[in-house]
C-alpha cells in the first residue's frame, strides 16, 4: 500500500458531507493559490436527496492562501 501526501491524504470515502465540503474547500483553495485567474473566490453548490444548496466563500475565508 502506498501512502498518500498533500491534499489526497484527506480524502476519505467515507466521509460526511461536511468533512467532504471541507475536503472540496481545501483542495480547490490549493488550486486557486496557484493559479492567479481563479477569480479569488469559491462558489459551491451542494446537491443531494434533501435539495440544492449554495455557498460563497469569499477570497478572505478561504481556508488555504497563497
Amino acid at each position: 500500500q502506498t501512502r498518500s501526501s498533500g491534499i489526497n491524504a484527506e480524502y476519505g470515502e467515507n466521509m460526511t458531507k461536511e468533512e467532504a465540503q471541507q475536503f472540496v474547500r481545501k483542495a480547490i483553495s490549493h488550486a486557486m493559490a496557484r493559479d492567479g485567474s481563479s477569480g479569488g473566490v469559491i462558489r459551491m453548490v451542494v446537491i443531494d436527496k434533501s435539495g440544492v444548496s449554495r455557498e460563497y466563500i469569499p477570497g478572505d475565508k478561504l481556508p488555504f492562501g497563497p
